[in-house]
C-alpha cells in the first residue's frame, strides 16, 4: 500500500471523468449511458467537469462552462476529504485505485464508482 506521502504526489493534478473506463462494468447491465450518449457526448462529457487536486493541497472542481468549487483536499487513509474554506468537511470519497494515469472513486455504501483521467 502507498504510503499517506505518495498519494498525495500521485493524486495532486486536474484529472477529467473518464467515461471508456467505467464501460466493461456497464456491458452486464441495461444500455449504458456510454451507449446512449455516442461518441461525441462522451468526448464533451469528458472535457466539462475537471477536478483538481493542487499540491498546495486547493482544491477547484468545475469545468469549462460551471463554476469552479474552491475548498481544500487531504488524504486520511484511503480516502480523499474535501473541506470548505473553513476546514470543515464536505464530501469524503473512498480511493479505490490511484495511479499515475487513474484515479477511481467511490463513496461509501454505493456501487458505482468515479473513473477520472489526467487532463491533458
Amino acid at each position: 500500500m502507498a504510503s499517506c506521502a505518495d498519494k498525495n504526489k500521485l493524486i495532486a493534478k486536474a484529472w477529467v471523468i473518464d467515461l471508456n473506463a467505467g464501460k466493461a462494468e456497464a456491458e452486464n447491465k441495461e444500455k449504458s449511458v456510454l451507449d446512449k450518449i455516442g461518441d461525441i457526448g462522451k468526448g464533451l462529457a469528458e472535457n466539462l467537469v475537471l477536478f483538481e487536486f493542487k499540491p498546495d493541497g486547493t482544491f477547484r472542481a468545475g469545468g469549462k462552462m460551471i463554476g469552479a468549487d474552491a475548498g481544500k483536499w487531504k488524504i486520511e487513509g484511503n480516502q480523499v476529504k474535501i473541506l470548505d474554506g473553513e476546514g470543515k468537511e464536505v464530501s469524503a470519497m473512498n480511493i479505490v485505485k490511484l495511479t499515475e494515469e487513474q484515479l477511481v472513486l467511490s463513496k461509501e455504501g454505493e456501487e458505482k464508482k468515479i473513473y477520472l483521467k489526467p487532463k491533458k
